[in-house]
């Protein structure tokens, strides 16, 4: 009986797999981290959300794990993400709220103010990166492969 036979020099391959084994998943994942934190500070200019910086400067992003977090330092920044409720606001400290309005003082013992609508700068810059964080790991896995 003959059975065909065949060899398969695959020295290349298993080259490139062993670089690729030493690829440092942190720098990828930092990388990724720093795309997306890039979208979400654009996002924040185009929708106007940018008053004094703070919030758009205090966007950033860290590894840990696995994990890519891309996060904000400001209290406010939740309440831009995913808006707020119709809402009642007291004074804390003193006996009323002050402000100027049109010219006038105004004051209130408390009162109903509007919510303010949902802007999703993380989620709609996470959804915006897609495309350059997948070329970007592709792009990085090809260089380190060589």
């Amino acid at each position: 009986m003959t059975f065909v036979s065949f060899e398969v020099d695959t020295s290349d391959l298993t080259e490139k797999l062993e670089r690729l084994s030493r690829i440092d998943k942190n720098e990828i994942l930092d990388g990724m981290g720093f795309i997306i934190e890039n979208h979400v500070v654009q996002k924040i200019d185009e929708m106007g959300l940018v008053d004094n910086g703070h919030f758009k400067n205090s966007v950033h992003h860290y590894v840990e794990g696995d994990v890519v977090y891309i996060t904000d330092k400001v209290h406010y920044g939740v309440h831009l993400e995913y808006g707020t409720r119709d809402h009642m606001v007291k004074p804390r400290s003193k006996k009323a709220l002050h402000w100027e309005q049109e010219g006038e003082q105004a004051f209130s013992k408390g009162h109903m103010v509007s919510g303010i609508r949902e802007y999703a700068p993380f989620r709609k810059g996470l959804i915006n990166s897609q495309e350059e964080v997948v070329k970007y790991v592709r792009n990085e896995i090809i260089r380190k492969a060589r």
